[in-house]
């Protein structure tokens, strides 16, 4: 159980960005508009930092815009977008928002961070891709709270590595399947798993090296000779890499990175 301070505050909601937790809530205002505040903690059992609120922009003038003409309700993020939703009473047509800002049953708006800090922007107009990505849905899935570049179970691969091979982020035994290198009759063969929906998300890229050396490897001139089914979610990817020179010790290694990065 919690225990804060929670003196005339209400519509509490806690979300996590990073590795930090945010306890929001809303003033008492009657059915008026009220300013918005928050607590920090980087552990759900505290210590919590001291209130502060929630910035607005452009700033209220007056009582009736406050937050925007509204009462917190949450902060909550969607690929990427953070978005504030607040409520209005009483309640109102939605097309009035245009007329009058205090009027409407609720309001959307963008969320943009100032170091820590979160300020909501009011925009009469503005959109947000909804669309899940295929690592979102696996982040879901497997409770993941650190992002693409996080670690969540501690081990050697990060969540988005895990993600690519078919681990589990909460599991340091499970880093999903292992590449795999074979000598068939003279010829290399090297087949990695590949996620069968994120092929516009995540690239895979064969490399070698001779040493391990940090600076040592290579992307690896191969070709990509078929597929194998792993499970639902996966394939194997077979390829050769016979262009790489004979008679020669090499590690070889499947690289990933996001697409773009």
């Amino acid at each position: 159980m919690l225990w804060l301070r929670n003196d005339n505050r209400e519509a509490m909601w806690l979300f996590k960005k990073g590795d930090t937790y945010y306890m929001t809530a809303s003033h008492t205002a009657g059915w008026t508009p009220s300013d918005c505040f928050y607590r920090t903690a980087t552990s759900l059992a505290g210590p919590w930092s001291e209130e502060r609120e929630i910035g607005m922009d452009p700033e209220p003038t007056n009582n009736r815009s406050r937050s925007h003409g509204s009462q917190h309700r949450y902060i909550t993020q969607i690929n990427g977008q953070w978005i504030y939703g607040g409520d209005r009473y009483p309640y109102h047509e939605p097309e009035s928002y245009n007329t009058n800002l205090n009027n409407g049953m609720y309001i959307l708006c963008p969320v943009i961070w100032e170091g820590d800090h979160p300020v909501v922007q009011w925009k009469q107009t503005w959109s947000i891709d909804a669309s899940v990505s295929a690592f979102d849905n696996w982040s879901s899935h497997h409770l993941v709270d650190s992002g693409p570049e996080g670690n969540d179970d501690g081990d050697f691969a990060n969540n988005l590595l895990e993600f690519a091979l078919g681990g589990d982020p909460r599991d340091p035994n499970d880093q999903g399947a292992s590449p795999v290198l074979e000598n068939l009759e003279g010829n290399l063969r090297f087949r990695f798993p590949r996620h069968k929906n994120a092929s516009g998300e995540i690239s895979y890229k064969v490399q070698y090296s001779a040493t391990l050396e940090k600076d040592s490897w290579i992307d690896a001139d191969t070709i990509e000779t078929g597929t194998q089914t792993l499970d639902e979610d996966y394939d194997w990817v077979l390829n050769d890499l016979s262009g790489l020179h004979e008679n020669r010790e090499l590690f070889v290694r499947i690289k990933v990175t996001k697409t773009g990065s």
